[in-house]
């Protein structure tokens, strides 16, 4: 066979493309040996290829209608795959993007400058803009965080997002909501205020252990204590290390001190900080933070609310691919009604595992 290069305006039906085209991310989109068609001349423009290799003369045989089946089906995938992907690029702009307003927002408070503390909703809402539905948002989410660590101020917006979605969830009303939304965006400002003090060694995973994790609450609070918002909002900002089991801090309160409000800010806070990735260190899986949640705060968090706190978010990773720590695969099916955050896995083999019964088993790795 003699080959040649042609560009896309000298290619006619009937020629032979002779090497594989690839896209622009590397797919192969039309194989080596098929014939040129009105389709295959569409799918080359619509993926902007600009030359291919083609064969003068062979007696190869053409594709058969079945080729051609798998072939469309093949490049259907590859067109959702790379659909999906343009999404979650143009998701993680639009967080950064967020990122940079809360920045200019958390700077004018830091300088005491008046602020309108409801932009807050404004500037977190433009990043649920960009999912198609909760399941959608936090599966971008959680690709996101896999990708690269995060700071104060990604992790902040994280838990605007989870305090909201819980509080819904939860049925609390649209105020508490709001004030959940609000109450996560500046939780841990009171970190920033920590730094410019010269507290270098802050870590969002360390706060409980440094000096700082004492403080930033009450920094956070005096921010925001003397304005004109619900007093709920504020003491859920200033309580939201507080603990249902008088193990928290800085003031070891009871539950009947807490209200709604902090306790959502609470689960969603730590949900957050276990599965974020900060410089040098990985978070948890989202399931693995769940069950540790339930394991270690059952008692610690008001216990409706993380139940319901879970069993969403079991849901939202319904049909994901997961690597057990015996290393068989399959995928989760749904949550378990005995304990949420161990869910029901079909094996790849069609057997089914219930992680709530098979404790010695966990799960190691989630595919997005």
């Amino acid at each position: 066979m003699i080959e040649r290069k042609v560009t896309i305006e000298q290619l006619d039906e009937g020629m032979l493309i002779s090497a594989d085209v690839h896209n622009s991310i590397g797919v192969v989109i039309v194989p080596a040996k098929t014939t040129v068609t009105n389709d295959v001349l569409n799918l080359l423009a619509r993926h902007s290829v600009m030359e291919v290799m083609v064969g003068e003369e062979s007696d190869e045989p053409e594709l058969s209608l079945e080729d051609f089946g798998i072939l469309d089906d093949a490049l259907g995938m590859i067109d959702y795959l790379e659909e999906r992907e343009r999404k979650q690029d143009t998701f993680e702009d639009v967080f950064q993007a967020a990122v940079e307003k809360i920045k200019i927002f958390f700077d004018q408070l830091l300088a005491h400058q008046e602020v309108d503390i409801y932009q807050l909703l404004e500037i977190v809402a433009t990043v649920v803009e960009k999912a198609d539905n909760n399941v959608n948002l936090f599966q971008m989410l959680y690709k996101k965080m896999n990708r690269a660590s995060e700071d104060i101020y990604e992790h902040c917006i994280n838990v605007s997002l989870y305090a909201q979605l819980l509080a819904k969830w939860a049925d609390l009303t649209a105020d508490e909501v709001e004030m959940a939304g609000i109450a996560g965006a500046l939780h841990d400002i009171g970190l920033i205020v920590c730094f410019k003090e010269g507290e270098k060694n802050i870590s969002l995973h360390g706060e409980f252990e440094n000096k700082c994790g004492f403080n930033h609450m009450v920094h956070s609070y005096n921010l925001v204590k003397d304005m004109d918002v619900d007093v709920r909002l504020k003491q859920a900002i200033l309580t939201h290390h507080e603990r249902m089991d008088l193990s928290g801090f800085p003031n070891q309160l009871s539950y009947k001190s807490l209200n709604y409000v902090s306790r959502v800010v609470a689960i969603a806070d730590a949900f957050a900080t276990l599965t974020m990735k900060e410089d040098g260190l990985d978070g948890m899986k989202p399931l693995q933070a769940m069950c540790h949640m339930f394991d270690t705060g059952y008692i610690k968090y008001d216990t409706e609310l993380l139940v319901c706190f879970i069993e969403h978010v079991v849901q939202n990773f319904i049909q994901y691919e997961v690597l057990l720590s015996d290393g068989q695969r399959g995928k989760i099916v749904m949550p378990s009604k005995k304990e949420p955050a161990r869910p029901l896995i079909m094996l790849d083999g069609g057997a089914f595992i219930d992680l709530s019964v098979r404790k010695d088993l966990t799960i190691e790795d989630m595919f997005y």
